[in-house]
């Protein structure tokens, strides 16, 4: 092959390059045509190889296929069971040294407070915040290097707040049954990002059944 005559193979390559590049510059014009004024354009592919215009600010420009965005207060408040939001935390407190000393109650509680919350976050599945400790019974003390367990279930559910029933058992290793410690009521409430209270958890299927019932007996006196 010389130089002066290149052949025919190399010639369709170039051809089918300026092809392309011609096709993707009238693509680019083509799109950023119909921009808004004033804003920058650019060509961006989604998922389904789709082009589409984007502004400065990152929205789309009219004609795309945006999807509007949810609101929290437009979202449907739903209804959950006592069954979705149980929960329980299980290990051994204290130290193993000091085997068989009387343990802080203040421990008791701090795993109160994390069960309380992890089943008023799993019904509302939004921040939550402790607001009280109510009903307090210590029945017995738990030792260190006991095995404590303690139980948390949604009793009731106001507009934001949440009250928990939480319930503490030390194992009896000797007897293999579970002796109980402590039973307390957890109130929690859900918070939206500037800690004020967010109105929009599901409601308590049980405590709905129960105004339902009682509703229904009246009528019927």
């Amino acid at each position: 092959i010389t130089a002066g005559a290149p052949s025919k193979k190399w010639s369709r390559v170039a051809t089918a390059v300026a092809c392309v590049c011609s096709f993707s510059v009238s693509a680019w014009s083509k799109s950023t045509s119909g921009n808004k004024p004033g804003s920058t354009g650019a060509l961006v592919l989604n998922a389904a190889g789709y082009s589409r215009s984007v502004d400065k600010s990152g929205a789309e420009a009219e004609g795309g296929n945006s999807s509007p965005s949810s609101s929290p207060s437009a979202t449907p408040t739903a209804v959950r069971s006592r069954e979705d939001s149980r929960s329980f935390l299980a290990e051994i407190v204290g130290s193993e040294s000091l085997r068989g000393r009387v343990l802080n109650t203040g421990c008791l509680l701090k795993m109160a407070d994390m069960v309380a919350g992890r089943v008023a976050y799993l019904h509302a599945r939004h921040r939550v915040a402790t607001l009280l400790f109510d009903s307090v019974r210590v029945l017995r003390p738990a030792l260190d290097n006991d095995l404590v367990r303690v139980e948390g279930e949604l009793i009731k559910v106001g507009l934001s707040s949440m009250t928990v029933e939480v319930r503490a058992y030390r194992c009896d290793f000797a007897t293999k049954e579970w002796q109980p410690l402590l039973t307390c009521h957890v109130i929690m409430v859900a918070i939206d990002e500037g800690g004020r209270p967010w109105k929009h958890i599901p409601k308590l299927l049980e405590q709905q059944q129960q105004r339902d019932s009682s509703g229904r007996q009246f009528l019927s006196i």
